[in-house]
């Protein structure tokens, strides 16, 4: 193998240790914040929990606005449901046989987005230059467990892929359905129904 082929190897080595190290950290960061309805643990200052979930994000929205690829994230901008201003922030855009869902995959229904999205109904997907406008609706439960299954089913069973998955979605990748329908009641799911250039 020539210099230059084992320097382009060397290259993406780095590159996913970087996306694996970072995606690790930024689970451990959103699993080491308390739900709303939990009480913060006296030796974790929630303060402090915060304020890393706060820098991993800008991280991570920093990189994604580059266009670094980081696995399903790309980055969701909103309209806040109660201030009104357009509100950014990572979210895991899955593909499945030509339909686009956003699935709540970390903080679940307590995260922002999802409120935010749930009220507006439409935002705006982008990760570098690339940039769209869409239109989602909320799958009920029932069908949003058939998405979970097929879509993050294959990826759960992945050891390295599925890693930061496993640690926030704990339904096994070969549960029954009945399973991931439950789950689907705590993760909710976006289906793009429209999506346009911006």
């Amino acid at each position: 193998m020539s210099a230059s082929n084992l320097g382009g190897v060397k290259a993406c080595s780095q590159h996913l240790v970087f996306r694996f190290s970072f995606a690790r950290a930024y689970n451990a960061v959103i699993s080491a914040m308390p739900a709303p309805h939990e009480a913060a643990s006296p030796r974790q200052g929630p303060a402090l929990a915060h304020r890393l979930f706060l820098a991993v994000t800008w991280i991570l929205k920093a990189l994604l606005r580059v266009g670094l690829p980081m696995g399903p994230m790309v980055l969701l901008t909103v309209r806040g449901r109660k201030s009104g201003q357009p509100r950014t922030t990572p979210v895991d855009l899955f593909e499945r046989n030509g339909r686009s869902f956003l699935v709540s995959t970390h903080r679940q229904e307590s995260s922002n987005w999802v409120r935010n999205l749930r009220t507006a109904g439409e935002g705006v997907l982008s990760r570098g230059r690339s940039r769209r406008s869409i239109t989602v609706v909320e799958l009920a439960p029932d069908t949003a467990g058939t998405v979970l299954k097929e879509v993050l089913g294959p990826r759960l069973a992945l050891p390295l892929r599925g890693f930061v998955l496993r640690r926030t979605f704990s339904v096994p990748p070969d549960a029954p359905l009945a399973d991931f329908i439950a789950a689907a009641r705590s993760h909710p799911v976006f289906e793009i129904v429209e999506a346009r250039p911006v």
